[in-house]
């Protein structure tokens, strides 16, 4: 397949935060001071060649740790993908 013929593609992902023990909502990261973290990602694949793309990334996590008053953190990354 020729690196025309791959198709890029954007990916969007958002956690959602669930219920367990004594039905307050938290991710595993933490019990916090009842805020709720909330996550969500952003990526792109772009194919190069047949073998190569490149993948950047975008993340956020909002109210880190279930505390509402730690600032909101912010992730970029750029990947090389590698096929064999």
């Amino acid at each position: 397949m020729s690196p025309r013929q791959l198709k890029s593609h954007c990916t969007l992902s958002y956690i959602i935060p669930f219920s367990i023990l004594d039905g307050r909502q938290y991710l595993v990261s933490g019990g916090g001071d009842g805020g709720i973290q909330y996550e969500f990602e952003a990526n792109y694949f772009y194919p190069l060649t047949d073998n190569i793309a490149l993948v950047p990334a975008f993340y956020l996590i909002a109210n880190p740790n279930n505390f509402s008053d730690n600032p909101n953190i912010y992730v970029a990354n750029l990947r090389a993908q590698f096929s064999f």
